[in-house]
């Protein structure tokens, strides 16, 4: 996981030295549309595979993304980073992973994923009348003996998809889903 993150921070770092070059020829719609396709593409990709990566990893890619953003609204190193990810409407990149892997859990119960993910998931059963029965969207969570079980899809997925709030949990469109499930991450 290591070799894979410094990957993505020395391609990143490149993409925002030469930004950083040509940031005052661009406005900054035109920076903040260049950031993000050519940085966020690069943090996002397989970023689902990040949840549960050690915390000194997930610091430097946040690093990376508070570098954007200051590049975007043109303000120092000395201003702190969280008001202007807020007015970007950005999550942290720790939130990021987790409205990914919530988002591919929602299409795996709307069938709109592949069905290999799609038999990771399963709806939580039970033999007994409570009231967590009668909440057909809860998950079951499978047991995993080690740190890597525990982090895997089938296993965090579910654990983080139950956590959720049951109205955002019951979305009726992944559009819907995902407004309201930023919305929960942000607070």
């Amino acid at each position: 996981m290591k070799v894979q993150i410094s990957s993505i921070i020395k391609c990143v770092s490149y993409h925002l030295r030469n930004l950083s070059r040509i940031r005052r020829y661009l406005t900054q719609d035109a920076c903040k549309l260049a950031v993000q396709s050519l940085i966020f593409s690069r943090i996002d990709y397989g970023n689902a595979l990040l949840y549960g990566a050690n915390e000194g990893d997930l610091t430097r890619l946040q690093r990376l993304q508070n570098r954007a953003a200051r590049l975007i609204m043109l303000v120092g190193r000395d201003h702190p980073s969280a008001p202007i990810l807020r007015l970007l409407h950005w999550l942290p990149i720790r939130e990021r992973i987790k409205f990914k892997l919530l988002v591919y859990v929602f299409k795996c119960l709307h069938s709109q994923s592949p069905s290999y993910l799609q038999e990771l998931i399963s709806v939580k059963t039970s033999a007994y009348a409570t009231r967590s029965s009668k909440d057909k969207t809860l998950l079951s969570q499978p047991k995993t003996k080690t740190r890597t079980g525990d982090h895997s899809f089938a296993s965090c997925a579910p654990r983080i998809w139950n956590t959720l709030p049951r109205d955002i949990r019951e979305a009726g469109t992944l559009q819907l889903f995902k407004a309201n499930l930023k919305t929960y991450l942000f607070k």
